[in-house]
């Protein structure tokens, strides 16, 4: 993309995006744009888009003391 184009986002998917940020994921956000609003976006436009509205998703991906990797 060109330097100086906006990127702006349907405001169908900010909306959908604010209802449904909690305790999600990027990559499931993703998939659910897709499956309820038949949008295709990628990961990276959904996390500058949360990072432009300041909505932290809640999920704590840090490993504790005492897990166990998966393998």
């Amino acid at each position: 993309m060109p330097k100086g184009i906006k990127n702006e986002y349907d405001p169908k998917v900010v909306d959908y995006v604010k209802e449904h940020y909690l305790g999600v994921t990027s990559n499931e956000l993703v998939e659910m744009i897709k499956r309820d609003l038949g949008i295709e976006e990628t990961i990276s436009r959904i996390r500058l888009l949360r990072r432009k509205f300041k909505l932290k998703c809640g999920v704590d991906c840090t490993f504790h003391k005492g897990d166990a990797p998966r393998y």
